[in-house]
């Protein structure tokens, strides 16, 4: 029986690879510089670890987690998403203080059972940044320069993306906003679609997350909450614009923006691309002030990002490298076992000295390894053949130029090293 991925799991091979590599170098090098640590969470949670913090009446939660019971009975999750694997990695590990501000990233898998699309797999990947300290908007305003910063050292410029910004509010603001919201959606029911009628009767707000048209023509024309925002949240929000526009960030207001996790409180942004089609969303995130304390860690504030990996490389990836930067050398060799055995020992001598090396004992062809060779673009090749080994020389074959010369085999590591600097 030939086996095959499970639909919407894709294997990442050869050439493809090195693109994902190149973006976890330059991701780690990036935040690293900014005080940001990496923390690897488990692929697997206890399920109510997700149904709290996203909540229960999400898409997430209502449709899309992957959830099974293990040996013992207790209901286990594969991750849909990180912040909420972060915040109790972090309480479990004593990471995070009442009066600290600590700032941690990953990368890697997450899963949805969601249906597959551009960009949008069910093991899909991110890359994302988790705030906590004090609810600030100085540092809601530090993270979007932060992500901005990001996607320019990626190679983008700020024509390919746009930065939308929106505050959901808080609860005092929300139940009042909620209110006229309900009589506005109740007056164009019969518009709207089963899952939005349904969303009306749990959580308001995730109507804005609708993608039906039908739905979404009602939902331009609601009520905005960032016209029924409270003191508190109007002034936080103005803050933090203004504080954009001193950082001379571009930026759109979307009232229509919301997030599809309960968790989200105040200022909420995203992060689109004209590039990426109809599926143009690159990064999301926002404020999740509660969230630390709900999960039984200390009263901070918290307030983070995700990026999709795959949308991301749509973007960026043939800017990024080739994930190898080192020219490669190449050892070719006769097939004589005294060949074989100086290519090897040559072969250890280069690795000792951090060069970049390829050698393939098992061919025996000088000419299939020079094949081989080009084929993998090498800068040059060493050969050690019969004559070679009887003389104590190895031969080098420049690939740039073809020109061709002998060395003493003592020297060999000199000559390459001037070769490649």
């Amino acid at each position: 029986m030939k086996y095959q991925a499970i639909r919407g799991m894709s294997d990442i091979v050869p050439p493809e690879i090195t693109q994902w590599q190149a973006l976890e170098s330059v991701t780690r090098s990036f935040l690293n510089k900014r005080s940001y640590q990496e923390v690897r969470t488990p692929l697997v949670e206890y399920t109510e670890l997700f149904t709290r913090s996203i909540g229960e009446e999400t898409d997430i939660v209502f449709k899309e987690m992957y959830t099974f019971e293990d040996r013992k009975g207790r209901s286990l999750t594969l991750r849909p998403e990180m912040t909420a694997s972060v915040v109790r990695a972090v309480i479990e590990n004593n990471l995070i203080a009442q009066d600290d501000t600590a700032r941690f990233y990953y990368i890697g898998p997450m899963f949805r059972a969601e249906r597959p699309q551009a960009g949008r797999r069910r093991q899909f990947h991110q890359i994302g940044v988790e705030l906590f300290g004090k609810a600030d908007f100085f540092q809601d305003a530090e993270v979007i320069m932060l992500l901005r910063d990001f996607l320019l050292a990626l190679g983008l410029n700020e024509n390919e993306f746009a930065i939308n910004i929106n505050s959901i509010g808080c609860k005092t603001c929300r139940e009042p906003f909620n209110a006229k919201l309900t009589e506005y959606l109740r007056s164009k029911g019969s518009e709207l679609c089963g899952d939005c009628m349904r969303r009306m009767q749990t959580n308001m707000l995730r109507v804005f997350d609708c993608k039906v048209e039908a739905c979404k023509t009602v939902c331009a024309g609601s009520p905005k909450i960032t016209d029924n925002l409270c003191d508190e949240c109007n002034h936080y929000f103005a803050g933090l614009r203004r504080q954009l526009d001193d950082l001379k960030i571009k930026y759109a207001i979307v009232p229509s923006m919301v997030r599809g996790l309960d968790y989200y409180s105040g200022p909420v942004f995203e992060i689109t691309s004209s590039k990426l089609g109809a599926q143009d969303a690159i990064a999301a995130g926002g404020r999740y002030d509660g969230l630390v304390k709900s999960c039984g860690g200390p009263d901070v504030g918290g307030i983070g990002f995700a990026i999709g990996v795959e949308r991301l490389l749509q973007l960026v990836g043939t800017s990024l490298g080739s994930g190898q930067t080192d020219q490669l050398i190449y050892i070719a060799h006769s097939d004589s076992e005294s060949s074989k055995a100086r290519a090897l020992a040559l072969y250890a001598e280069l690795v000792k000295n951090d060069i970049n090396v390829f050698i393939d004992v098992a061919k025996g062809s000088l000419k299939s390894q020079l094949r081989q060779a080009n084929k993998l673009n090498a800068r040059c090749v060493l050969i050690i053949g019969d004559e070679e080994l009887d003389e104590g020389t190895v031969s080098i074959k420049d690939m740039q130029s073809g020109e061709q010369s002998s060395v003493k085999s003592a020297d060999v590591v000199n000559v390459v090293k001037k070769l490649i600097s």
